[in-house]
């Protein structure tokens, strides 16, 4: 609301003043207004409205007296002032109107630009909010992904581990099969020299014939055992399983000993 306010003089005019000069007087209620009063004529204070017409008429001196008003000439000036003065108050009041239009677009104005900034406070939090999220989300995965790195180098160890386990196993595969080898020689080695004494015994008896088996009480595991490693070498493993199977064992220890001879036999029907 504009609270300006401005008292403008022109002489001459209806009321008298001090040195009977005659003057009028105007409110102004904003700068503009009076800026457009000064140049129609008014001056801002009444010494200098009279000033302006000493000048304009020549005169050096103070003004000569004037014959008094009347009663009427008097009500008259009034009235013209009230007017006047009713004018001014009438612009007065729009010009309030308007600055009171102008205040309350003002107030709407700051209305919305107050909701507008609420609502870029909201959406500044829940950026935030998004933002908290995605950063406790990511932590999260590079635990994840720490918990994954260590689970791939413990199973990368026990990998390792394994590997060493089955080489150390084949190594030791591998050695057991030169036992076996080496054992098989020597009891092939063996069943030879057994069979050659067999050979000279029979013949210095004169009794039986060369190709005959061998007696069970002559026959101990190793000859057994050379027996079976002969048929896995020249026919397969598989082969000895069976032969083993028919006799109610799984491995060559297990076999009684009344049952070595018929092994042998048994082997050697196999490899004919």
């Amino acid at each position: 609301m504009s609270k300006y306010s401005n008292l403008l003089y022109r002489c001459p005019g209806v009321h008298r003043g001090p040195g009977g000069h005659m003057y009028d007087w105007v409110a102004s209620s904003s700068e503009s207004e009076t800026d457009g009063l000064l140049k129609e004529g008014w001056f801002q204070s009444l010494d200098d409205a009279v000033e302006a017409v000493k000048v304009s008429e020549g005169v050096a001196g103070p003004a000569p007296d004037d014959p008094p008003m009347t009663a009427g000439e008097r009500a008259t000036a009034a009235k013209k002032a009230l007017a006047v003065a009713a004018e001014r108050a009438l612009a007065a009041n729009r010009a309030l109107a308007a600055d009171t239009q102008v205040a309350t677009a003002a107030d709407k104005e700051l209305a919305e630009v107050t909701r507008r900034a609420e609502v870029a406070e909201i959406e500044k939090n829940g950026a935030l909010e998004v933002a908290h999220a995605a950063a406790v989300e990511r932590v999260m995965v590079a635990n994840r992904a720490q918990v994954a790195n260590k689970a791939l180098s413990s199973s990368k160890l026990h990998v390792e581990a394994a590997r060493r386990v089955l080489e150390d196993a084949a190594v030791r595969v591998l050695a057991s099969d030169q036992l076996l080898a080496e054992a098989s020689a020597k009891a092939l080695a063996g069943a030879e020299a057994a069979e050659k004494a067999l050979a000279a015994a029979t013949k210095k008896s004169g009794g039986g014939s060369a190709e005959s088996p061998v007696a069970a009480s002559e026959v101990v595991l190793d000859d057994v055992k050379a027996a079976l490693t002969k048929l896995k070498d020249e026919v397969n493993a598989k082969a000895v399983m069976r032969l083993l199977k028919r006799f109610g064992v799984a491995a060559a220890p297990e076999l009684p000993e009344d049952k070595y001879a018929e092994v042998l036999a048994a082997v050697e029907k196999e490899l004919e």
